[in-house]
C-alpha cells in the first residue's frame, strides 16, 4: 500500500492541528493493512466453515422448512412477543455449538462474528451484557469491535463489513494448537523511506507486509443465516 501528500498539506496539518502529515497517513495505512487482513481470515472461515450450518428468522414464529428451503409459519402455534422469538436465535445458537463440542472434541463454540444488522437482535436480547471496558484499549480505530458477550458464553464481535445476514460462530482454544485457522505472517510490516518526486517534490511512501493463512480444522466453525432482516 502506497500514499503520498503535498508539502502545503504537511505544512497546514503542522501549523492548524500540530500533527505529522507523515505519521497520520502511516497509521491510516497500518490501520487499512490490519483491517483487509482480519477481512480476509473471517472470509475464509466462513467459506470453509463445515460444522454445520443452520437458519432462522428474524420474523415471529417463522422456521425454515427442510423440504423446500422456505421459511413457513410455525405449525405448533408458537407464538410469543417479538423479545421472546428473539430468544429462539439462542437454540440455533446451543444447537451449532454442541455440534463443534462433538466434532473437535474440545469445547463448544466461545465466539461469533455478526453484522450489525444482526447485531440490532442480539443485543434486544436479555442474555446480552455490552462491553465498554476495552473501549478506550483499542488497537484501531474502526473495522471489527467487540461488542460483548451472549449469555456470558459467547464473545460478540461486530463486523460493519459483513455480509447482513450471515453469524459466524466458532471456538477459540487456549493454546495455538487449539485452532481451526493458521495465520503465518512471515514478512512483518515494513515501511519505506519518503521518497520525494524529483519535480513536484510530492513525498510518497509504502507500505508492504506478507503472509500465510490456511484453515486447518474447519469443523471449529460453523455459520447461522438468518432470514427476514427487513421486518426490523
Amino acid at each position: 500500500m502506497k500514499a503520498f501528500w503535498t508539502p502545503e498539506f504537511a505544512q497546514d496539518l503542522n501549523a492548524y492541528q500540530a500533527l505529522d502529515a507523515e505519521a497520520e497517513v502511516t497509521n491510516i495505512m497500518s490501520e487499512y493493512i490490519s483491517l483487509e487482513i482480519d477481512l480476509e481470515i473471517l472470509d475464509m472461515l466462513i467459506t470453509d466453515a463445515a460444522a454445520g450450518t443452520e437458519y432462522w428468522s428474524a420474523q415471529n414464529n417463522r422456521v425454515i422448512n427442510n423440504a423446500t428451503t422456505e421459511f413457513t409459519v410455525d405449525a405448533s402455534g408458537f407464538y410469543n412477543t417479538q423479545g421472546g422469538w428473539f430468544q429462539t436465535l439462542g437454540t440455533k445458537l446451543q444447537k451449532l455449538s454442541n455440534k463443534i463440542h462433538q466434532l473437535t472434541l474440545r469445547g463448544g463454540a466461545n465466539f461469533m462474528v455478526i453484522s450489525p444488522a444482526v447485531a440490532t437482535i442480539l443485543e434486544s436480547i436479555p442474555g446480552f451484557a455490552a462491553d465498554n471496558s476495552d473501549a478506550e484499549k483499542m488497537q484501531y480505530a474502526f473495522g471489527i469491535q467487540k461488542a460483548g458477550q451472549l449469555n456470558g458464553r459467547y464473545k460478540v464481535y461486530k463486523n460493519p463489513y459483513m455480509t447482513e445476514n450471515t453469524i459466524l460462530l466458532g471456538y477459540r482454544g487456549t493454546q495455538f494448537l487449539e485452532a481451526g485457522a493458521v495465520f503465518a505472517p512471515y514478512i512483518p510490516l515494513i515501511m519505506t523511506p519518503v521518497v520525494y518526486d524529483p519535480d513536484t517534490f510530492v513525498p510518497r511512501k509504502g507500505l508492504l507486509t506478507r503472509y500465510a493463512k490456511k484453515m486447518l480444522r474447519p469443523e471449529f466453525y460453523g455459520k447461522i443465516y438468518v432470514n427476514g432482516l427487513n421486518s426490523l
